[in-house]
Formats: structure tokens, sequence, C-alpha cells
């Protein structure tokens, strides 16, 4: 919640939150001054920017509607920083710890509720927020669907350890059963379903990644061999002079942790050997 400004001990120089009430409360403290100078805190939503604005100006009244103006001026700026990202899910392949020479086919299916709705398109992978922290949508790097580049990461990850793999993305809304049978008609000795439930990023100046996804294991026939589920909402970290960089940083390294993670447990692992 933004507190009410309040003078500080320097001469003219005030702490200021940018709120139309705020700045209506200025214009009496400041109207005998002719050098202005703002020095205070933009906040917006959870995003906090140091602002120092200066202004000489004859006409009080007129050195105020400048100072507003340039403070709307860097939030449109920061607004438009938060449009058009694009985060790295192609080439992210996950470090696994199972052996062996089985076949597998790796069967993902993109069941986030927006997805299979249509009111977000299979390349979504979350939200950057901006000035107002008014969201925008981020889309994957490579242009292709999420589940695409997951079945593609995984497939490397299985073929680098010696499990001769394949990959197949199945439409929103496909059920576990028709994932299994999915599975078990691609003629594998093993089916590997990734059941993406949630994923998204959400950045303002801090980044979070929630996310549910279900990792199951079945045979030749389609028999389920092990379910794994990991589920969270982590705290990413932030930064305070480039929000959106840091989370074209960050996402990929979680995406890649969480992958290895859900693959990497040891009833997964049993089930692929």
């Amino acid at each position: 919640m933004l507190s009410s400004p309040s003078k500080i001990d320097q001469p003219s120089k005030w702490t200021m939150a940018i709120t139309a009430t705020t700045i209506a409360s200025k214009m009496q403290s400041v109207s005998d001054s002719r050098q202005l100078t703002t020095s205070g805190l933009l906040v917006t939503g959870r995003i906090g920017y140091q602002v120092n604005i200066s202004f000489v100006e004859a006409n009080p009244m007129r050195a105020i509607g400048s100072r507003i103006g340039a403070c709307l001026f860097l939030l449109a700026a920061l607004s438009g920083c938060a449009i058009g990202n694009k985060h790295e899910y192609a080439g992210i392949t996950p470090d696994l710890m199972v052996t062996g020479q089985h076949t597998v086919a790796v069967i993902v299916v993109d069941n986030r509720p927006y997805v299979a709705t249509g009111g977000k398109g299979p390349d979504f992978v979350g939200l950057q927020r901006g000035g107002f922290g008014n969201p925008f949508s981020v889309t994957t790097k490579s242009g292709k669907p999420l589940a695409s580049d997951i079945a593609d990461d995984v497939v490397a990850a299985l073929n680098k350890r010696g499990l001769r793999s394949s990959g197949k993305t199945l439409p929103p809304g496909t059920t576990v059963d028709g994932a299994l049978k999915a599975a078990a008609g691609a003629g594998a000795d093993r089916g590997l379903l990734l059941d993406i439930r949630e994923w998204k990023s959400d950045t303002y100046n801090g980044t979070a990644l929630i996310f549910d996804v279900e990792a199951r294991v079945c045979d030749a026939t389609g028999a389920s061999l092990a379910d794994v589920v990991k589920t969270g909402n982590q705290d990413l970290g932030s930064s305070f002079m480039d929000p959106p960089g840091h989370a074209k940083e960050a996402v990929p390294l979680a995406f890649k942790a969480t992958m290895e993670s859900l693959l990497n447990d040891p009833k997964v692992v049993s089930a692929l050997q």
C-alpha cells in the first residue's frame, strides 16, 4: 500500500509517490518556488524506481505541469519495456540421470486451461507487467508452442543418455487416458507423458514462476509404471534496473531445474530404465 508523501529535510526537496491525490497535494506546497526539484520514489504496483527530476521555471504552475508530464513519460516508458518479450525454451536441455537402451515415446500435452479455451495461444509462457502493473503476454522465443519446445528438449536429453526417443504433442484438452493410448500406439518400449497443467512466469521488478506439471511413465501396452507431479510458485529474484532482462535469464534456468527435478525423480528413472 502506498503511504502519503512527506517533506524531507533538504530545502526544496520532496518525496513523491505518483498518484492523482499526491500530485494534487503538492501543488500548494511549491506554489512560491521558482526552482523545483523532485527527488522521490516512483511506485507502480510492486515496482519501485528512484526518480530525480529538476526544473527551473518562473511560473510555478507550469513547473508542476512539467514535472507531472515527466513522471507520466517515465511510466509510459516502463510500459513500453513490457511489450513483446520472449523467453527461451528451445534448446534448454535438462541433465538427466537415467541410462539405458529403451526406446521412449515422449508425449507432451498443454492442458493449461486458458490455452485449452483459446484465451491464450500455445506459445504463451507468462506475463510482463508495465509501469501501471498492466500485464502483457510473454511468448516462446522460438515462436513454437511451449509443448513443442518441451518435447524437443526432453527428447534431446533422453537421446543424450542413450535412450532412443521421439517426441509428439497432443491437442490441449487431451485426457491422460487419451495420452496413454497415444504413447502405447507409438510402438516404443516406454511412453513418457508430460501433462502441463500450469506454466507461466509473472514479472514486475521481481519474477515468479508458477507451474503444475505431471510426468507419467507407461509400458508398451499403456499401463502406468510411475507418476510424479511437481507444483510450485517460485521466487526467481528481481532486478531494479531491468526486470524484463532479468526474467529472460532467470526463467530458462528455472525451467531447466524444474524439468531435472521432475525427470530425475527416482520413480521416473526406475520406470524408464
